[in-house]
């Protein structure tokens, strides 16, 4: 009888491997049949084991533990560091937020083992996509007498093993507009630069080439010379930069000839009332370190342009949308191998204000007015004003003015006005001693003045205290013991009531009626005047804005290192 040669292939279940024997051909003259033993079993099952406990430890996002399943040869060739960054970098660009997998089989390929299946991916931008018939070798390390992983970059995606790349292609959505009441368009996404793209290898004269692109689009030579001999390499397509209008009107043909380049215009950000609301819109930038996690995991790059300050900010969600994108694997050189998962962009919104351009323009002039024609008088005092116009019935902000104001278009990082503008109008900005930067209506913090007469009155009638007849004689003055304070009147009002107190302004009237409230109870001036709302936000949310403070008997001391007294609520 002829002897058969039994080929063995092992189907995981759990942990435990069983022996499927398939039948095979006969072959003639062959010794006895190798047969699945007991131990090769056992041996096949902590192969099964090691693989599985790679692949929880994926699954847990423990790359450490991970790593220590390697063979001792691999953890070698690529310590923990190198590892993790790899791991890490696939993770981030698939935005990755768990995984499962689901074992399949095992083979033996020699004496290497390879236990076979898929796996899905959860991620926050594309939802789940699998990769399935996935292979992670096994082999069984003489050093340290176990089974281990004979690990790879192909363990992330196969073709990384041949030096592929996992890429995240965005689609960025166009960022919306902004209106204010009436529909006047305030910032929009129509200006444009032009950017500088050039076949590495194609260039017909280097030098010339990097000596013209350094001029035209302000960069030092010796970055334009790393760019494309270091930090390129020969077969790609470089962005070398942005011309501006006048260097490309000017320098485009000759950059054209020299270096055989393309340009692609760029969308950029438009204020096209510049220093009328800087302070409301806000500007658009770079995200900062700190932004960079939360991004990422949205969908953005580090390049991505949005909302720093302003209604730009805190609405940027809104305006920018959601990026979508495909993820791929590239190969070295750049070509496409195999699309991953792919996401939809989710269309921006734009928003309209509340702000009536109109309003906010008129005041604005007659402030700029008002500080030119006197100068002399108070200019030079004061470094600004602030003016707010509400529709009572609605609470709608009609306008909200802050003066000195800039042009938001000179802090964007490719501005439509030219860069060379923006630099003249930044070195303004910065070297301004009035701080135009402040949103003074929100942002700026000063003493009430007599705005806080309002308040007191109100205090004084709903206390008891007063009624509408209760008169005083206004002096000029008002003493309390060595404590004396005088009105801007000299010789004062005469006899007023609460309402004329008001209407005159008369300073020792409320002098008298805040040392009163505090004899009759210290808490009850500063409780009634936070319960109209001073010292506390305005929540108006979109812009920032800082609180004021009430002093109080309870606050004062930690706040100027003095006791209550008197002399607060006077």
């Amino acid at each position: 009888m002829r002897p058969f040669r039994i080929f063995c292939i092992f189907v995981i279940a759990g942990i435990a491997a069983v022996a499927l024997i398939a039948g095979c051909s006969p072959q003639a003259e062959q010794a006895a049949p190798p047969t699945a033993t007991p131990a090769a079993i056992g041996d096949l099952e902590a192969a099964a084991e090691i693989a599985q406990r790679y692949l929880d430890a994926w699954q847990a996002q423990d790359i450490a533990g991970m790593h220590r399943l390697l063979s001792f040869r691999h953890q070698e060739s690529t310590p923990l560091a190198a590892f993790s960054a790899i791991y890490a970098s696939a993770h981030s660009t698939m935005t990755l937020l768990r995984l499962e997998y689901r074992a399949r089989t095992m083979r033996r390929d020699g004496r290497v083992l390879a236990f076979q299946y898929d796996i899905t991916f959860h991620t926050r931008l594309f939802g789940t996509f699998s990769d399935a018939d996935r292979e992670l070798h096994i082999v069984h390390d003489s050093e340290l007498g176990q089974w281990r992983i004979a690990w790879s970059p192909a363990d992330v995606f196969a073709e990384m093993g041949d030096g592929a790349q996992l890429r995240f292609e965005p689609q960025m959505p166009t960022r919306a507009n902004i209106y204010d009441r009436n529909g006047k368009i305030l910032a929009d996404q129509n200006g444009r630069v032009v950017r500088v793209f050039i076949a590495n290898h194609r260039i017909p004269d280097r030098p010339a080439c990097f000596q013209i692109l350094a001029q035209t689009t302000n960069q030092p030579l010796d970055e334009i010379i790393d760019l494309f001999d270091v930090r390129s390499g020969a077969d790609w397509e470089v962005d070398a930069g942005i011309m501006e209008p006048l260097a490309f009107i000017e320098s485009s043909e000759t950059v054209q000839a020299l270096c055989n380049a393309e340009f692609r215009q760029q969308a950029t950000r438009r204020y096209l009332h510049g220093a009328l609301m800087p302070h409301i819109l806000g500007n658009v930038g770079y995200p900062d370190a700190d932004d960079l996690p939360g991004l990422a995991a949205s969908g953005y790059t580090p390049a991505t342009i949005i909302g720093k300050s302003g209604i730009e900010a805190s609405m940027n969600a809104t305006l920018a949308g959601q990026p979508g994108g495909q993820l791929w694997l590239a190969a070295a050189n750049g070509a496409p191998l195999r699309t991953l998962a792919e996401a939809h962009s989710k269309i921006p919104e734009s928003l309209w204000l509340t702000i009536d351009a109109d309003l906010q323009e008129n005041i604005q002039r007659l402030l700029a007015e008002a500080y030119h024609s006197s100068a002399d008088a108070w200019g030079s005092e004061s470094k600004g004003a602030a003016v707010v116009v509400m529709d009572v019935n609605q609470g709608e902000v009609l306008a909200l003015v802050s003066y000195p104001s800039y042009d938001g278009n000179s802090l964007n990082p490719f501005p439509a006005i030219g860069r060379e503008a923006a630099s003249v109008l930044l070195d303004e900005l910065n070297s301004d001693e009035r701080l135009p930067q402040i949103n003074r209506p929100t942002q700026g913090i000063y003493p009430t003045g007599s705005v806080m007469k309002v308040a007191s009155a109100l205090a004084a009638l709903e206390s008891g205290g007063y009624d509408a007849d209760s008169r005083y004689f206004c002096s000029g003055s008002w003493t309390y013991g060595g404590d004396t304070r005088y009105d801007w009147l000299e010789g004062g009002h005469g006899s007023v009531t609460v309402r004329s107190s008001i209407t005159s302004s008369c300073n020792p009237f409320f002098y008298e009626l805040g040392f009163r409230l505090n004899q009759q109870d210290p808490h009850l001036l500063p409780d009634y005047i936070q319960q109209l709302g001073l010292g506390a936000a305005t929540g108006i949310q979109l812009i920032p804005e800082l609180r004021g403070n009430i002093p109080t008997p309870d606050n004062v001391l930690s706040a100027t290192g003095l006791p209550w007294s008197y002399a607060f609520a006077v």
